[in-house]
């Protein structure tokens, strides 16, 4: 999966042989007052390996069974794996049990499996082998027919140390950027003062008082994204600082004279209504036609008051407790644009204002511009990885360090196993999938037929309007759910994938695409290991 030829000092070995899992549990809620090390997924920071909250949590606040685990051990987030979350552990505790809890061989270092398990395509292999709709979880066959190459011990320490050094620099690097996007907040609070005071200090206004017009994004029912059009700018588009990501937001064709009532105009802000209340961006301005979603509110800011001193008093802890206080439901939380015009604004001196925006600007470029390096630096951290399982990374060290790898190389060798792979049984034949597709209704044919002639390769389970456009099912209620059910339907037969895939802004996408030539299906696997998957 990583290489096809090893140096000749490496083997190459399966995981279910050189590692595994343990089963111990705790139930903390009977140690009420115990204070335990707790890790649970959201504990695990995706990709770089790295647990920032090392408080201790009594036994009374922790709900159901959890996995023990000891210093050296490498937990592995099963749940969602395409978060990445691995992480090998500095100390003993007890952690979810969406979390695996693995244990080494002699051949193996912990680090190294830390390390190895962070690599690409074997991110890609566990999240695309997944199973579950929408709470994908790694299956224990799957997890134990993962490939690993082995070095000698000395050789895999040597991995470890050069991924390291790069990995606490990125640590370093996140704890920076994290450090320097808290100054703008504590700015705020410094140069406006509390925010109990701002009606004696600046005296306040409505909110309203500074809105030109106010509107709700427009529906676009049954309309699919497509390549032209206007950005459709979302919840998810907003980055936490106000800053708007139009460029990652979808596109959906709009007519000229829906553009012409809902385009986006400079100073726009944005505050997401329902679902998630609270995030905030202002619109500054775009290559590219950009109209609001269904979920946001729009309110057209006047010169009135700086746009910048705007946006950050909504994204304080002040602003934001305002906000969701202004939600109309408690099971639903919705905001609506007159309970956010009433919303009473502190009215500092303009020029103090001004000032605030030239020094939070300076900040946020800072961070951004570290941002840049970190993204620079994961490029290369992933580089060193696959260079380094492959052999390549250290092929100097291993010509000049022979006589040091011989004594584990003896070791190795007593402890050896025949590595082979687990054997197979026959895989069903092809009159076994004939019948199969034999025993489909007509509508499951149809389903089945148009996605094998699909051309967007994945169909998103969020989003079957293109595909329904295109392949319509002439009088059928409810297209849209009949179809999604169907498409599980064929997934669980085994005849077509699903696969779980995170975007950008964190969010997991059900999706389903046909079989690769090479990839074993549902239907096989069951098969094969002789039992449910």
């Amino acid at each position: 999966m990583i290489v096809r030829e090893l140096p000749p000092s490496w083997v190459s070995s399966y995981l279910m042989y050189e590692t595994g899992i343990r089963d111990e549990k705790i139930d903390p809620g009977k140690e009420p007052e115990k204070d335990f090390f707790y890790i649970g997924l959201e504990d695990i920071e995706s990709n770089i390996g790295y647990v920032k909250k090392k408080e201790l949590t009594k036994g009374r606040q922790i709900k159901s069974l959890k996995n023990l685990f000891y210093k050296g051990d490498v937990l592995y987030g099963r749940l969602r794996p395409a978060l990445n979350k691995v992480y090998m552990a500095d100390d003993s505790g007890i952690c979810s049990t969406d979390i695996w809890v693995i244990n080494c061989s002699e051949r193996l270092l912990p680090a190294y499996l830390s390390y190895y398990l962070r690599v690409p395509q074997i991110l890609d292999y566990l999240s695309q082998s997944a199973l579950g709709g929408q709470l994908p979880r790694v299956a224990r066959d799957v997890f134990g027919r993962i490939p690993i190459p082995l070095p000698p011990l000395p050789e895999q320490q040597h991995i470890v140390n050069i991924l390291q050094d790069a990995s606490t620099f990125r640590i370093q690097q996140v704890n920076t950027i994290d450090q320097i996007k808290k100054l703008v907040p504590i700015l705020f609070g410094e140069m406006f003062g509390d925010p109990r005071d701002y009606d004696k200090k600046w005296s306040t206004r409505a909110f309203g008082r500074f809105v030109e017009y106010s509107k709700y994004g427009p529906r676009f029912p049954n309309r699919a994204y497509a390549e032209s059009g206007a950005r459709i700018l979302r919840t998810t588009d907003m980055d936490g600082s106000g800053l708007l990501r139009w460029w990652e937001s979808p596109i959906m064709p709009v007519t000229s004279k829906e553009l012409e009532e809902h385009a986006l105009k400079p100073g726009t802000l944005l505050i997401s209504r329902s679902g998630t209340i609270g995030p905030v961006g202002l619109f500054s301005g775009a290559d590219e036609p950009c109209v609001a979603g269904a979920y946001l509110i729009e309110f057209g800011l006047s010169e009135e008051m700086n746009h910048r001193f705007i946006v950050d008093f909504f994204l304080s802890d002040y602003g934001q407790a305002m906000l969701k206080g202004g939600s109309q439901s408690m099971t639903q939380a919705n905001l609506n644009a007159p309970s956010i015009r009433n919303i009473p604004l502190p009215t500092p001196p303009r020029k103090l204002q001004d000032e605030y925006e030239i020094i939070s600007s300076t900040i946020r470029e800072l961070a951004e511009l570290k941002e840049t390096e970190n993204n620079e630096l994961d490029e290369l951290i992933v580089q060193l990885m696959v260079s380094g399982f492959s052999g390549e990374l250290t092929k100097t060290w291993r010509e000049g360090h022979g006589q040091e790898q011989q004594p584990a190389l003896r070791k190795r060798n007593r402890v050896s196993i025949e590595v082979t792979a687990p054997p197979e049984r026959t895989t069903p034949s092809r009159t076994t999938r004939h019948w199969l597709m034999d025993q489909l209704s007509d509508v499951q044919g149809h389903v089945y037929r148009a996605l094998q002639e699909w051309k967007g390769t994945l169909i998103p389970s969020e989003d079957l309007d293109r595909f329904l456009t295109e392949w319509p099912i002439e009088h059928l209620e409810d297209a849209h759910d009949r179809v999604l059910r169907i498409l599980g339907q064929l997934a669980g037969l085994g005849l077509i994938a699903c696969v779980s895939l995170v975007t950008e802004s964190g969010d997991y996408v059900t999706a389903y695409r046909v079989l690769r030539e090479d990839e074993l299906t549902l239907l096989e696997d069951r098969w094969r290991l002789g039992a449910p998957a």
